[in-house]
């Protein structure tokens, strides 16, 4: 919120000095709606990639091995008993 309303506060404060004409107000405010739109844009696609590295590449956490069987015990498939949200929060570490 103040990434967008400081600016358009600044605009229209110049707007009532310089006693500006509507056009130069509405260039104004579509330049800081889309100054903001990229922004969250780039946040957006940076959770993702950021999201999807520590998916591939990460090596899992050390209790891992815990988070995915609580009981201390294998099956023989290999497959996780343990809390899905756990699990795949234990595969994200660097």
């Amino acid at each position: 919120a103040i990434s967008f309303l400081t600016p358009l506060a600044v605009i229209f404060v110049v707007k009532i000095i310089r006693r500006t004409d509507k056009t130069e107000i509405k260039e104004a405010f579509l330049g800081n709606a889309v100054n903001v739109i990229i922004t969250l844009k780039f946040i957006c696609y940076y959770s993702i990639y950021i999201f999807n590295i520590h998916g591939v590449f990460c090596r899992p956490r050390p209790d891992f091995f815990y988070r995915c069987f609580p009981d201390g015990v294998m099956n023989s498939e290999m497959h996780c008993t343990g809390d899905p949200d756990l699990v795949s929060e234990g595969r994200k570490s660097f």
